[in-house]
């Protein structure tokens, strides 16, 4: 049995497959992992509108992986949106694509260096589980109002 290891996974699984299958279900088909995310997408932009979240200034994504939320939150007219990711292939890939985003690589389950303050808006999907020190994510959110969105994925097994 071999060990989990993420930057080395992910570094592998994103290196074959940069698309909705690499973040996605690789075992599953592309069109299946797209509906997902277009599912998620909907999902979270209705509970944004019920929330009356608009159009959220600053955003930071966590695990801008293949760059889906980033896409989102440029289409709600964020002004300031910042990506992390694991691994460096995302990274690369989504500063080619996104030139406008302040990208970073950074392992979400080891202390974060430098967390920029005073989001509007924080997207961590799908990688709730790796995130280890929460405390070190609550002073990103900025006082005040906010909307809480969880999307929760159960696996079946």
């Amino acid at each position: 049995m071999s060990t989990y290891v993420a930057p080395e996974y992910w570094e592998d699984t994103l290196g074959d497959a940069y698309d909705e299958s690499g973040v996605g279900y690789p075992s599953l088909a592309r069109s299946f992992n797209r509906a997902r995310y277009e599912a998620e997408l909907r999902g979270v932009d209705q509970a944004l509108r019920a929330a009356g979240v608009t159009r959220p200034e600053r955003v930071l994504d966590v695990g801008s992986g293949t760059g889906i939320w980033i896409d989102f939150w440029q289409r709600r007219g964020a002004r300031e949106i910042n990506g992390l990711d694991l691994t460096v292939t995302a990274v690369a890939r989504l500063r080619g694509r996104f030139p406008g985003v302040a990208f970073a690589q950074e392992d979400i389950a080891e202390p974060v260096a430098a967390l920029p303050a005073g989001m509007d808006a924080v997207s961590v999907m799908s990688v709730l589980t790796h995130v280890t020190d929460d405390a070190r994510f609550v002073h990103v959110v900025r006082p005040g109002p906010s909307a809480k969105i969880i999307v929760a994925r159960r696996d079946a097994g």
